[in-house]
């Protein structure tokens, strides 16, 4: 293995470079593999990463696997500043997350060019702050694991506090031609005792009740329609 330090690696036109890199490079057959313990991801970082060609020859493929940590949104501007900035990075600006988090990517490009290069990866959250961008929905306290791939985000069983209320969450967002869909399942018990007391919104939701909603919306709303459909059933 030939080990480097301090090294850039520029590994795929559009990608940000790895920076900071130490890494083993081994030369084997017709393939390399390549290692590091420690490396950069723009402002995110890294203490594992594996990339490995198999097969250097027409048509090969690059593979990477990584662990990132760092703040959520210096891994989402990682992925949207790059050829997946209208899938994943679509995505990931669907679902805005604040704090500290852990999560893996993994990466096949095909070197040609010619070829659609796939991706896909999980976040992990641990008392995050999490904004559903579509619906506009703050969510905190946040516990569980997000899931994505090209096309699709996926969360199913997320632990989280909406409006000072704890629910759990299923959530599924995938892009459409013109629109970003997202697909949501709420469950959990309203007490307006617990309730926060600066939306006026939510002074018209009293006592206790159950809650358990499925929601599917194209686009934007503002928190007080989506309050009234999700309790009364009809529009503001």
């Amino acid at each position: 293995a030939v080990p480097l330090e301090q090294a850039t690696y520029e590994f795929f036109p559009g990608w940000q470079p790895l920076t900071d890199l130490q890494i083993d490079l081994l030369f084997q057959n017709a393939g390399l593999d390549m290692r590091s313990r420690s490396t950069k991801l723009g402002k995110a970082s890294s203490d594992s990463v594996h990339a490995w060609i198999p097969d250097l020859s027409p048509g090969a493929h690059l593979y990477v696997d990584a662990r990132v940590q760092g703040e959520g949104q210096a891994i989402s501007d990682y992925l949207q500043d790059s050829p997946l900035g209208d899938s994943v990075g679509q995505a990931l600006r669907e679902v805005e997350i604040h704090g500290p988090m852990k999560g893996a990517v993994k990466l096949d490009i095909p070197l040609d060019g010619e070829g659609e290069v796939k991706a896909s990866g999980d976040a992990s959250f641990h008392d995050n702050k999490v904004r559903i961008a579509s619906l506009d929905l703050p969510l905190e306290k946040v516990e569980g694991r997000l899931e994505y791939d090209n096309e699709q985000t996926r969360i199913h069983n997320l632990k989280a506090s909406l409006w000072n209320q704890p629910l759990t969450l299923d959530y599924q967002g995938k892009r459409l031609p013109h629109a970003y869909q997202a697909d949501l399942k709420f469950k959990g018990s309203w007490d307006s005792s617990r309730q926060r007391q600066d939306i006026p919104a939510l002074a018209m939701l009293q006592g206790r009740s159950p809650l358990d909603v499925s929601l599917t919306e194209l686009g934007a709303r503002r928190v007080e329609e989506l309050l009234w459909r999700l309790f009364y059933g009809i529009a503001a």
